[in-house]
């Protein structure tokens, strides 16, 4: 799993618009590999600019419970990992937010 464009959880980000890919993402988080949309959310401004980037989720108390349950869940299978295939894994996901910056 070395693509992370290729994983449910990542839309196919070769070729694609960041500023599409943002307004896509607003108010959105990841929790357990699934994308979720939150009700409430910040607005996100570029500070050389001043423009309108978009939105970040502003999550309550029930959106970060979820998220803790399921990090704490998925904490022992990423354990099992070997740490050689674990690093490949996280550099594999720094190449991808580097090419797509």
């Amino acid at each position: 799993m070395n693509d992370l464009s290729r994983t449910p959880a990542f839309p196919a980000l070769a070729g694609r618009d960041p500023m599409a890919l943002v307004a896509e993402l607003d108010a959105t988080i990841l929790v357990g590999g699934e994308r979720l949309r939150v009700a409430a959310s910040l607005d996100v401004i570029a500070p050389a600019t001043g423009r309108l980037l978009g939105a970040a989720a502003a999550c309550g108390t029930a959106e970060t419970d979820r998220a803790v349950t399921a990090a704490r869940g998925a904490f022992d299978t990423w354990r099992a990992v070997p740490a050689r295939t674990r690093g490949k894994r996280v550099a594999a996901a720094g190449r991808a937010l580097l090419a797509n910056a």
